[in-house]
């Protein structure tokens, strides 16, 4: 099963194939399109809060600014970007690199982003490139604070009929 980080990838990666020019197949065009039905998350302005859907993940993710990895808390989380709580906001505009480390698949997640604002210290990066993933291979987590607890679904065991007992 997929996690939501795995969504925004596919999401994130058919939207950069996109913008490149490139023709997508119609199997590709319809997950591009479902994925960004699924994963959109709208901006109430006027509550100044991402409005439904959207998806709320406690938990830090590592943000690399000018070369410099820093801890940041996520907030909310769509298929085109994330606002999450920094030591330290870079610029309006800036390009940075979110990582994303999944602890149950081993799994590290890299989405180029742009800083798109910043208010009462959460900042808002919007995906803008095409982002990379990549199997962890044993003991390489770089940071166990920077790992979100990503859910994934469980498959509930199919039920077996109950025989009865012969009568005695």
């Amino acid at each position: 099963m997929h996690s939501l980080f795995d969504l925004i990838y596919d999401h994130q990666r058919l939207s950069a194939r996109e913008r490149s020019g490139e023709t997508l197949c119609l199997a590709d065009q319809g997950l591009l399109l479902g994925l960004g039905q699924l994963l959109r998350g709208e901006r109430a302005e006027a509550r100044g809060a991402l409005a439904s859907p959207h998806v709320r993940v406690p938990g830090n993710v590592r943000i690399a600014v000018a070369g410099a990895f820093h801890v940041a808390h996520v907030k909310h989380v769509s298929g085109s970007g994330l606002e999450a709580r920094m030591r330290v906001s870079p610029a309006l505009g800036a390009s940075v690199l979110v990582e994303v480390e999944d602890p149950v698949s081993d799994v590290r997640y890299a989405f180029p982003a742009v800083v798109s604002g910043s208010t009462h210290g959460i900042t808002r990066l919007t995906f803008n490139g095409a982002p990379t993933r990549g199997k962890l291979a044993e003991g390489t987590r770089r940071w166990r604070a920077a790992t979100l607890p990503v859910q994934h679904a469980q498959v509930p065991a199919p039920l077996r009929p109950s025989i009865p007992a012969p009568a005695a």
